[in-house]
């Protein structure tokens, strides 16, 4: 992968800039690079590149192959990246929750993370078990109010419709809702507490979710029930949605130690 579209940036500190394009270039590779491959890669000469891929050896963050003379990223920078991806390690307080509903339900279950800069981010999954499966990568993002969690989201945040247009308006979809189908959607999900997203955001799948809310009310999580459209029904989904619910309940109340304000 050519990572020489993303030079380091200027910066105060460049080490500290060469060091973190070098950690982002070592994790976009699949492979192993030598230290003139990396250097070439991102515009670095090639003595300043082993000198700091010498000090992030040394700390864990990249991993050196004597044999080949490659290198790879290292476990140090993959810990660091659990913790930013899932700082309270919700996914693994509810994993158990999440299981279980992916096991009644037949769907690969997940759990997303509202984000500071307005995305949902996936924390983590679990597998319908089903032969023919959905299959998520954890640190997946969507837009804030794509998907079915989306709507969740869109229905806690009290915008008006001029607002609440205005950012439906620069979502992207595979299946492109209609304004006034997706406010009904938003406005069913303020009155039930989850949603359903139907080959909106992406053709042949189905998601329904419910949307987590801390102590004053606020959506910081969802959890997703996803399954391919053809296995799906009214009263299927009407079940799953009826199952998120109540298992949104029990979630709540582990993440945030007492049941969320809904007034």
């Amino acid at each position: 992968m050519n990572t020489a579209a993303n030079p380091p940036s200027r910066s105060l500190t460049p080490s500290v800039s060469h060091a973190l394009a070098i950690l982002r270039h070592l994790a976009a590779e699949r492979r192993g690079e030598g230290v003139t491959a990396i250097a070439r890669a991102l515009g670095l000469s090639p003595s300043s590149t082993f000198n700091i891929l010498k000090t992030l050896v040394a700390e864990g963050f990249a991993d050196f192959d004597a044999a080949s003379k490659t290198y790879t990223i290292g476990a140090a920078a993959i810990d660091i990246a659990r913790s930013a991806l899932d700082p309270a390690n919700a996914f693994q307080l509810v994993r158990g929750e999440v299981a279980r509903i992916a096991r009644q339900q037949g769907a690969t279950t997940s759990l997303w993370r509202v984000t500071s800069n307005e995305r949902l981010v996936l924390l983590g999954h679990v597998d319908s078990g089903e032969g023919t499966r959905i299959d998520l990568s954890p640190g997946q993002r969507l837009p804030m109010l794509a998907g079915a969690g989306g709507r969740c989201v869109a229905a806690s945040l009290g915008l008006d419709d001029t607002r609440l247009e205005a950012a439906f308006r620069k979502l992207r979809w595979d299946g492109p809702p209609d304004w006034a189908a997706w406010r009904a959607d938003v406005q069913r999900a303020r009155e039930t507490g989850w949603a359903i997203d139907a080959d909106n955001y992406s053709r042949g799948v189905t998601s329904v979710a419910a949307g987590l809310r801390d102590q004053d009310g606020a959506v910081r999580y969802c959890i997703t029930c996803s399954l391919f459209s053809a296995q799906t029904s009214s009263a299927r989904l009407e079940t799953i949605g009826a199952a998120l619910l109540a298992a949104a309940a029990i979630i709540e109340i582990r993440l945030f130690g007492r049941p969320p304000s809904r007034a």
